[in-house]
């Protein structure tokens, strides 16, 4: 433990290097492609142990039939619905357009909060202060 405690301590006393645009960049692209591949190769071995089972498309296709049988028996049973009057459907929109304003300017802050103390804090700063160290 304390040898590992000792690695991490120098670590962190290494000084931070600045990895150049086009690598960052290549890195993320090669992160995205391999995302891309893993999720197509698991949604492959999903299918395929899908097909293993020859029950399950059977008993998907049963349960369908259960479900459309009874919506519609529901539907058919409803008792007709009442009308919604001109001004209840203007208060609705008025109140969903007030919510929808109101968490923009919620996601506006949040943006602004992380922007201010993540990014600003542990990404900018650092930088700026490698690239002035960089430059002496």
């Amino acid at each position: 433990m304390a040898q590992a405690r000792q690695v991490q301590e120098m670590l962190r006393a290494l000084p931070l290097q600045v990895c150049p645009d086009r690598v960052a960049e290549a890195a993320w692209n090669r992160a995205r492609q391999d995302l891309r591949v893993t999720r197509r190769h698991r949604l492959q071995i999903w299918l395929e142990d899908w097909r293993l089972h020859p029950w399950r498309p059977a008993l998907v296709a049963r349960a369908a039939r259960v479900l459309i049988v009874a919506t519609t028996l529901l539907i058919r049973h409803q008792e007709p619905r009442a009308e919604v009057s001109p001004a209840e459907l203007a208060r609705a929109e008025l109140q969903v357009r007030w919510t929808l304003g109101y968490l923009g300017q919620l996601s506006r802050r949040t943006g602004f909060t992380v922007r201010d103390q993540v990014l600003r804090v542990r990404v900018v700063e650092p930088l700026k202060k490698t690239m002035a160290a960089k430059a002496l």
